[in-house]
This record gives C-alpha cells, structure tokens and sequence, in this order.
C-alpha cells in the first residue's frame, strides 16, 4: 500500500503561503502541537444601518384608499406594476402599532434570503401602512430616509394571503411620482448594492 503526503499536491509556493497565514514558522508549530486554533473568517456584513424613523400607529390601513394608481393621496402619486396590484390593491392592515422603521443600505450584491436572514425573522416584516407612511415624508422626491435617485427601496410586506413579499419603492423624477413592484422573496435575482432595505 502505498503512502501519499496530503501536501503532495501542493506547491512550495502554496506551503509558504499556509505558514504565512498562520503567522509565521513558530506559529505553525504551535499549531501542528494543538497549541494554536483556527477559526473560520467572519462573513462580512450585508447591511449597513444607516438610521431609523418613527412611523405611526394606524387603525385600520385600507391599501386601495392610499394606493391610487396614477392618482396623488395625502401628496403622494404612486404608479404601480400588475404584481403589486395584483398581491397589494386589496389589503387591509387593522391594529397596526407605531414602531421605529431602520433603514440599511445593502454593501453587495444579495438575493432576499441573504438579506433577510441577516434583518433576522423578529425584524424582516414591515407593514403596507409603514410604507405608505414613508412616502408621505418624501412625497415629492424630498430628501429624506429614502432614496429618490431611482434606485430600490425594498420592504418586506405580506400580502392578502399572508405571503411575504419584497416590496420596492423607486423615486422617478422625470415623472414625480412613486413606482411600487413586488416580487417573490425566492426569486434568483439579485438586488444591487445600494439599495436600501427597509425593517423594524
């Protein structure tokens, strides 16, 4: 039977390295003794908290009395994709409690999973009237917590059925107005570094 060093595939180069990382040749004894642990890297963060606003307690939230397509309620004038319509024209949110909204801004690229799993499941799920409440501040592409440079702010939102979905809001200037889409949370794509994620 035939004896095989494991570092038989690697290089003198790759080896020198391995010593390197570790810190050096005495750091690399002080391992081969058990002397010395190695842990895996940290994953960076996905998310950065930029800063947080308070939004208001609601009663009842009736989506089709505050999301008009084409038409401006309480200053906000919102154009929306069939997804959005389709999931979100008929909701009705009762008892919603005043909370703080945390805005992040995505540093890479990320599909919801990533981005979800990092907000955690207590803090993930906004609600319609939050949302809505948001645009009001921001009404007329003002500087505000959310982006009016076109790019996506993205809540996370269930829908009449009960299924979560990721909600964007985009700012488009050229036509003062606020375009909403949803998409499914197990999309493939990817959602653009800087872009903002919005959760409790």
């Amino acid at each position: 039977m035939s004896e095989k060093f494991a570092s038989a595939e690697l290089t003198a180069g790759q080896l020198n390295a391995l010593v390197k990382k570790l810190g050096g040749h005495e750091k690399a004894l002080q391992f081969l003794r058990g002397e010395l642990a190695v842990t895996p890297a940290e994953t960076p963060k996905l998310l950065e908290f930029l800063t947080s606003v308070s939004v208001p307690a609601v009663k009842r939230f009736v989506a089709s009395d505050h999301f008009k397509h084409g038409e401006t309620v309480h200053g906000v004038k919102c154009y929306f994709w069939d997804n959005f319509r389709k999931h979100f024209e008929n909701k009705v949110e009762d008892g919603v409690e005043a909370c703080d909204i945390r805005i992040h801004k995505l540093l890479r690229s990320s599909r919801d999973l990533g981005i979800r799993a990092e907000l955690t499941k207590e803090r993930e799920e906004t609600k319609l009237a939050h949302l809505f409440h948001l645009l009001t501040l921001q009404p007329n592409g003002e500087k505000g917590v959310l982006l009016t440079n076109g790019w996506a702010n993205i809540c996370y939102i269930r829908d009449t059925e009960g299924t979560l979905w990721a909600v964007s809001a985009y700012w488009f200037a050229a036509y003062l107005v606020w375009f909403l889409h949803a998409d499914s949370v197990e999309r493939p794509l990817e959602w653009s570094d800087g872009y903002f994620v919005c959760s409790r």
